[in-house]
C-alpha cells in the first residue's frame, strides 16, 4: 500500500512539475515575442568595392514615402550631421568596405528611409522600408548603390 501511496505521490510531483515548466516556458516565448516586436534589426554587408574602398555613412531615418521620394542627397547630406540633430534621424554609422554590421533599432511608427553618404552616389543611394515593418532586415552595399536582400 505504501508503494501505491509512493508512485501517486510522484506522478502528482511529475505533473506539478510538467505544469510549472511548460508555463515558464509559455511566459517566456510571450516576453521575446513582446521584445521582438518593439525593435528591428539590420544587418548590412559591405563588399571591398562599396565606395571606391572608402567608409560610407549610412544614415537611418524615420519618414513617409512622399518625403522619401522628394529627399535629395543634399539634404540627408545635411541632415546626418546637422546641429542640433534632425529628430527624424534614427541612427547613423560609418560603415567600413568588406565589413558587417548588425544595427538594432527600435521601430518608429512610419516607414524607415536607409540613405548612403557615397563619394559617387549612383541611382540606388537610398530605400524605403515600409510599413509594417518586419523585424530582419538584410541589407547590402555594393559599389556605390544600397539593396535589401
Amino acid at each position: 500500500m505504501n508503494i501505491g501511496m509512493s508512485n501517486g505521490f510522484q506522478e502528482n510531483f511529475a505533473s506539478k512539475w510538467a505544469k510549472k515548466l511548460i508555463g515558464g516556458i509559455l511566459v517566456f516565448i510571450i516576453l521575446i515575442c513582446l521584445c521582438g516586436c518593439k525593435h528591428m534589426k539590420l544587418n548590412i554587408r559591405s563588399y571591398p568595392d562599396t565606395n571606391q574602398g572608402q567608409p560610407v555613412y549610412v544614415m537611418i531615418r524615420s519618414v513617409n514615402a512622399k518625403k522619401f521620394l522628394t529627399d535629395s542627397y543634399q539634404d540627408i547630406a545635411d541632415k546626418v550631421f546637422a546641429d542640433p540633430p534632425d529628430p527624424s534621424v534614427i541612427d547613423y554609422q560609418a560603415i567600413l568596405p568588406g565589413q558587417k554590421q548588425k544595427i538594432k533599432l527600435k521601430k518608429p511608427d512610419t516607414s524607415v528611409g536607409i540613405y548612403c553618404m557615397f563619394t559617387e552616389p549612383g541611382e540606388e543611394w537610398k530605400i524605403i522600408l515600409p510599413q509594417p515593418l518586419n523585424s530582419k532586415y538584410k541589407i547590402a552595399l555594393e559599389k556605390n548603390r544600397i539593396t535589401e536582400k
